[in-house]
């Protein structure tokens, strides 16, 4: 668990880090000389054998607010801590204010130097306290008053906090690993270390991760969490990394930058947010302020872009886009602090929605209302909400991304939702099952307009055809649509051409003397077809003479066409789908045991993966990277099938 500290210059807050943990967090000699925080703190509490609290020390001081923000954002756990001399302070008030527009919720409040007060004043400041705070996230939390001096009290803050570190948020550990870099140094012996807390993820020795935003590669050679030697990080803890450093140049090691994951590499100059004005705010908030973006230990100019009305007032909260000068790598769900361009003010606070910004139609009620949706659903609920909205589906890998999803979920989504996945080396896409067969009709339709269009020449290029079309969906989702025509033998391949569905005349006699002999060779490979080259090859034709009678025999109905070089009786197509479903059925979620299948089928691995590939593009299996999964049932998706030979 990560505890930030929040409150007033000189109000004790270094002291009881170090009354709490045996370590001064004033490390930079101006700090000491000064007697005020500058930079962020830190140490360490061992809670127990499993658990270990870090502090985060943060400035109290106006002018290194900046350092404050970095330390609060993305750490779930604060102490509060008010003098009890002084009371209640302006940087008091500011930090409370950006506590409760992060909606941090777990914490506790500390009431120092009681030493130097009476009881009544006690009283006094706890009751003012309450009543400021209960308006705010934080307005649950206990108040526990202190003295530095003579240590009354922090025993029991003490055992307070250890009772919380085994209360840590697990959810963030099932994400992606994500971490912003607040220092780095050169260690003698070591080399590059960086130092910041994870927000997301878990992170291995060994591991290779990518400095964001710069996109270069770097491997962990060792880690410390939580002040001590680990092979392994989890998110919510502090984790100073040692890293290969592969241009030898510590200066592109910025703070502000990311270490992340291959699948978290994303980078983005523009997104969407909820944004809430602070209460404190003299004047409501104006489309297009230029300001401060605060955002992990980042600090980036942008301009505020009001989706809605022009203006946000005080205490008030609306949809807005930020547009950056710089680029950073936004998730879905972070939060951030907007500061004032003279950085004297903290505007408000908000939580990103939509990293993948459109600024196209931003404003339209439609854009707004798709965003509040976005913001109100889970996971699921959102990802059927986005595909209904999109006829021709949306991009499933940016969506995962987006949500920074690890693969295990993202698979459990497209295995559990009624979603047709097409993929193309590392894209994704989803059609919903409901919408597939009308975005293929609208295929269709316009490869039929635009036969019409080319004068009614019944034969056109595969690739002008998707060119000219210009579809939603991606080329390759296109493609396997019109493979599905294919299937559904209303397209025929004329060569590396398509043409259309036409009136077929049964076999002139000198076909039927030709199919009769490539018929001989399917009835007795009736299981294990062999590919049409091993069928010319056995005949003793050409394959251009084996080509126009497979293509009438398919026109016909007579086969099944599995593949580019491949073909079965419609019969056998049914057959295999029967066995796959009785496999599936033995498995309570119908996973395909590949195994089995092949077993029971007795054919090759490869023809097994040709003859899986075709029932994944009609949609009776689907694939994910935990199996396959038998969606549909056999005797209605091939019913047409049964009665043919």
């Amino acid at each position: 668990m990560i505890i930030a500290t929040a409150g007033h210059i000189d109000h004790g807050k270094t002291l009881l880090v170090k009354n709490l943990t045996g370590k001064n967090t004033d490390n930079l000699p101006e700090e000491k000389s000064r007697g005020m925080s500058i930079d962020l703190g830190f140490a360490y509490l061992k809670a127990s054998n499993d658990f270990i609290i870090g502090f985060i020390d943060v400035p109290g001081h106006e002018k290194f607010i900046q350092n404050m923000l970095s330390g609060v954002i993305g750490v779930e756990f604060c102490l509060l801590i008010i003098a009890a001399d002084d009371g209640l302070m302006p940087q008091t008030f500011e930090h409370l204010e950006i506590l409760n527009l992060l909606e941090i919720s777990r914490g506790a409040v500390v009431i120092t130097k009681i030493d130097k007060v009476k009881p009544e004043r006690i009283e006094e400041i706890i009751k003012l306290t309450k009543n400021i705070i209960k308006k705010t996230t934080l307005s649950n939390v206990p108040i526990f008053p202190v003295s530095n001096i003579t240590k009354t009290g922090i025993k029991e803050l003490e055992t307070f906090l250890k009772a919380q570190a085994p209360l840590k948020r697990q959810s963030a550990t099932t994400k992606n690993f994500r971490l912003s870099i607040d220092r780095k140094f050169n260690l003698k012996g070591f080399g590059l270390i960086v130092t910041g807390t994870i927000f997301s993820g878990t992170v291995k020795k060994g591991d290779t991760l990518i400095l964001s935003p710069k996109g270069i590669k770097v491997r962990v050679r060792g880690i410390h969490t939580q002040n001590k030697i680990s092979e392994i990080g989890y998110a919510g803890q502090r984790c100073a990394l040692n890293l290969t450093n592969p241009h030898n140049d510590n200066n592109i090691f910025e703070r502000g930058c990311w270490i992340v994951s291959e699948e978290a590499n994303f980078v983005s100059d523009c997104f969407d947010a909820h944004f809430s004005v602070s209460s404190y705010e003299k004047k409501p908030l104006k489309h297009l302020t230029r300001a401060f973006l605060h955002f992990g230990s980042s600090k980036i100019i942008c301009r505020v872009v009001i989706l809605k009305n022009k203006e946000i007032n005080p205490g008030d909260s609306g949809f807005v886009q930020l547009i950056l000068e710089n680029v950073t790598s936004p998730f879905y769900g972070d939060r951030f602090i907007i500061r004032d361009e003279s950085g004297t003010r903290t505007i408000g606070a908000g939580e990103i929605i939509d990293p993948h910004s459109i600024k196209k139609n931003r404003n339209k009620p439609e854009r707004i209302e798709k965003l509040l949706k976005l913001k109100q659903l889970n996971n699921e609920k959102t990802l059927l909400f986005l595909l209904t909205e999109d006829l021709f589906g949306i991009n499933l890998r940016k969506f995962y991304m987006s949500k920074n999803l690890i693969k295990s979920e993202a698979e459990k989504l497209n295995r559990t939702l009624p979603i047709r996945v097409f993929t193309n080396k590392n894209q994704q896409w989803g059609i919903l099952e409901t919408n597939f067969d009308v975005c293929k009709n609208i295929v269709y339709k316009k490869i039929r307009d635009l036969f019409i269009k080319n004068n009614n020449i019944n034969i056109l290029n595969e690739d002008k055809i998707i060119k000219e079309y210009n579809p939603k969906a991606p080329e390759y989702v296109i493609k396997k649509i019109i493979d599905e025509l294919l299937d559904e033998n209303k397209l025929f391949h004329e060569g590396k051409n398509l043409s259309l569905t036409q009136e077929v005349n049964n076999f002139d006699k000198s076909e039927i003397i030709v199919w009769e002999k490539i018929k001989s060779i399917f009835d007795k490979n009736k299981f294990q077809t062999p590919s049409i080259n091993r069928v010319s090859e056995e005949l003793g034709f050409k394959l251009s003479e084996l080509e126009p009678i497979l293509r009438k025999a398919l026109k016909l109905g007579y086969v099944i066409k599995i593949s580019k070089n491949r073909y079965y009786y419609p019969t056998t197509i049914f057959g295999f789908a029967i066995i796959a479903e009785k496999i599936a059925s033995s498995n309570e979620n119908l996973e395909l045991d590949l195994k089995v299948y092949k077993e029971n089928l007795g054919i090759s691995r490869n023809l097994v993966i040709e003859l899986l590939e075709f029932f994944d593009r009609k949609g009776f299996t689907k694939r994910s990277n935990n199996g396959r999964f038998v969606k549909k049932v056999a005797s209605e998706l091939f019913y047409n099938l049964k009665a043919l030979n």
